[in-house]
C-alpha cells in the first residue's frame, strides 16, 4: 500500500506496518520489510525482512533477503546481499555487500556495533563487535581491527599492486613479534628511503637522506640495529640497481 501521509511507499504484506504517518518518507518493497519502523526516516528496504527491526535508525539501504535486518537505530548504513549486516543493531555509517557480508566477527560472535566499517566479500567478518574504520575486502577475509585495511584472505598466495607503493609511516614485513623486520624513519615519513628488499629473514635498504633507519623493534617497540643512512644492512646485494 501507499502511504500518502508518510510521503512513503510500502509494498508486500506487512511493509512498514508499524509505520506512525509522518513525513518520514521511506521505501519498504518485500514481506516485512521495514515492519518495526516507527519514525525511521528515509530508509530504503527492498527484499524479504530488510530493515525489519528498525524504529529509529534513519537514512539506511538495505537490499537483499534479510539485509540489515536486525537493525534498531543503526543510521547510514548500506547493506546490499543476504544477510548484509543481519546482525548490526546500533553501528552506523558502515558499507557491506556479498553474501552475509559484516554479519560475524572472526570468532563467530554476531557484529552489532561496529562503525564507519567497509566490507566488500562474501562472509567477511570484523575482529570484534564494536570497532571502527575498519575495511575488509575479499571472499572469506577476517578484519584486524579498528583502523585497519585487510585484503584477501589465509588462502592467498600473492599480492599484486600497480605502480609505486607509498608509506608515510611504518613498514612492517612479518606477522608475529618475533619475526617482525620494520623500517621506519626518525623524522616524518619514509619516503626518502630508495631500493627494498628482503630476502630470508634479511632486510636491505639504501636511503637518500641523513635519518636513521632501524631494521628492528625490540619487544617494548622500541628500535634496536640502527645503520645509518646511505649505507647497507647486510651487503646490499639484493639492491640491484641501487646507486
Amino acid at each position: 500500500f501507499l502511504n500518502d501521509g508518510g510521503k512513503s511507499v510500502f509494498i508486500g504484506t506487512a511493509a512498514g506496518f508499524n509505520d506512525d504517518a509522518t513525513d518520514n518518507r521511506n521505501v519498504a518493497i518485500g514481506y516485512d520489510a521495514l515492519k518495526a519502523n516507527i519514525g525511521g526516516q528515509r530508509n530504503s528496504g527492498i527484499g524479504y525482512g530488510s530493515l525489519f527491526s528498525n524504529t529509529s535508525g534513519n537514512n539506511n539501504v538495505a537490499n537483499g533477503y534479510l539485509a540489515l535486518r536486525s537493525n534498531i537505530n543503526g543510521s547510514a548504513n548500506v547493506a546490499i546481499g543476504y544477510l548484509a549486516l543481519f546482525e548490526n543493531t546500533t553501528g552506523a555509517l558502515n558499507v557491506a555487500t556479498g553474501h552475509s557480508a559484516g554479519r560475524f566477527t572472526n570468532a563467530g560472535a554476531a557484529n552489532q556495533t561496529s562503525n564507519n566499517s567497509v566490507y566488500l566479500g562474501n562472509d567477511t567478518k570484523s575482529s570484534a563487535s564494536g570497532n571502527t574504520n575498519e575495511i575488509v575486502i575479499g571472499s572469506l577475509a577476517e578484519g584486524n581491527g579498528s583502523n585497519t585495511v585487510t585484503i584477501g584472505n589465509s588462502s592467498i598466495i600473492n599480492t599484486y599492486l600497480k605502480g609505486k607503493v607509498r608509506t608515510l609511516n611504518e613498514l612492517v614485513v612479518g606477522n608475529s613479534l618475533g619475526d617482525l623486520i620494520s623500517l621506519f624513519a626518525d623524522r616524518i615519513g619514509a619516503s626518502n628511503m630508495y631500493g627494498f628488499g628482503v630476502q630470508g629473514s634479511m632486510l636491505y635498504y639504501k636511503s637518500v637522506l641523513n635519518h636513521d633507519f632501524y631494521t628492528n623493534k625490540n619487544q617494548d617497540g622500541t628500535p634496536n640495529g640502527t645503520v645509518r643512512a646511505g649505507s647497507y644492512y647486510g651487503d646490499g646485494s639484493q639492491l640491484t640497481g641501487v646507486a
